[in-house]
């Protein structure tokens, strides 16, 4: 009535699965770890956070860094994403900045600093005038 399964079957259909899961599983391990290093090569950068209270700037990693800290960014300076732009130096009150890491576009965007604090800050010192003051955005989304 019934003929019985033959093994060769079997391997035929099961190899090339267990093989392609296999390679599967490879590769996403190998993507997790280029990940996995990315990040932490990100979070060991180095920035300048100006610290009002004691009047210094400090060097720290980028993975102490928190919300609320102040961060000077230098020419030519990969930056954190979500910075808001409290004061410039340059003479066209701008800067450009790429945002090919977020969304893909390899063009520059100008950016202006907030109206508030840099039309009332002459220097970098000034900042002590907004130690209390809040920003208030949306969460991420």
């Amino acid at each position: 009535m019934f003929k019985p399964l033959r093994v060769g079957f079997l391997i035929s259909f099961v190899g090339p699965l267990v093989f392609v899961l296999t390679v599967t599983m490879i590769k996403e391990a190998v993507d997790d770890m280029k990940r996995y290093n990315k990040d932490c090569e990100q979070n060991a950068r180095k920035f300048e956070k100006i610290d009002l209270n004691a009047g210094v700037i400090r060097e720290v990693e980028a993975s102490t860094l928190a919300v609320g800290d102040l961060v000077k960014i230098h020419v030519n300076q990969a930056a954190p994403a979500d910075l808001i732009l409290v004061y410039v130096t340059d003479k066209s009150d701008s800067v450009f900045i790429r945002t090919d890491q977020l969304d893909g576009e390899t063009d520059w965007k100008a950016r202006r600093p907030l109206n508030s604090t840099h039309s009332q800050m002459t220097k970098l010192t000034d900042l002590t005038k907004f130690a209390e003051d809040n920003v208030f955005c949306e969460q991420p989304n």
